[in-house]
């Protein structure tokens, strides 16, 4: 059957777009052309409501696409870093890498900063827009020249800031990607 072209479409990240229009029958936001592939970047990087709702309007869409492919994993180039890119938004916002040294060498680690919880794609797909309380996932990490000095993970989010703010140089950051490190607000819409 024809494609139909309703009044509305599916936000989308640019690869997924022929398959939304092939088996969905509905019009992606963005397609493999990567068309609006910076305005889907800018939604699913968006850490701010307004701007997220606004870019949703501007693509008339009404439902949104995820899957296990955006968010980040591990180290290495990803889906999410694309986004970043896309939507030239700096990475350092979103996380970092930092060296854990041991006894069997120097092991890269990503960490997760609050804007990348924060994001539409932290927010909606990992904590579908439910909110969120850290509990024994908020790690405070010092370190120098991008080697860890100290870490350490905390129950409670507000002991972790007090931390933050009692050590110089301190980071908040998470562990899991699927986890936040900070208190998430709901977001019903």
């Amino acid at each position: 059957p024809p494609l139909d072209k309703g009044p509305y479409s599916i936000q989308n990240w640019w690869d997924t777009g022929y398959w939304i229009s092939s088996i969905g029958r509905r019009i992606p936001a963005s397609n493999p052309t990567q068309y609006h592939a910076r305005q889907a970047a800018l939604f699913y990087t968006a850490t701010d409501r307004a701007e997220a709702l606004g870019l949703l309007k501007e693509s008339n869409a009404r439902y949104i696409w995820f899957d296990h492919r955006l968010p980040m994993r591990r180290a290495g180039f990803n889906h999410f870093q694309a986004m970043l890119q896309w939507a030239e938004r700096r990475e350092e916002d979103y996380f970092i890498t930092l060296i854990h040294r041991g006894p069997d060498g120097d092991k890269p680690l990503v960490y997760f900063k609050p804007a990348y919880y924060q994001s539409v794609l932290g927010r909606v797909y990992l904590h579908r827009a439910r909110p969120f309380t850290p509990r024994d996932s908020t790690t405070v990490v010092t370190a120098k020249d991008s080697v860890i000095i100290s870490e350490k993970i905390y129950t409670r989010y507000e002991d972790a800031l007090e931390a933050v703010k009692q050590t110089p140089g301190a980071m908040l950051l998470g562990h899991d990607a699927a986890v936040s490190c900070v208190p998430l607000e709901p977001w019903p819409e």
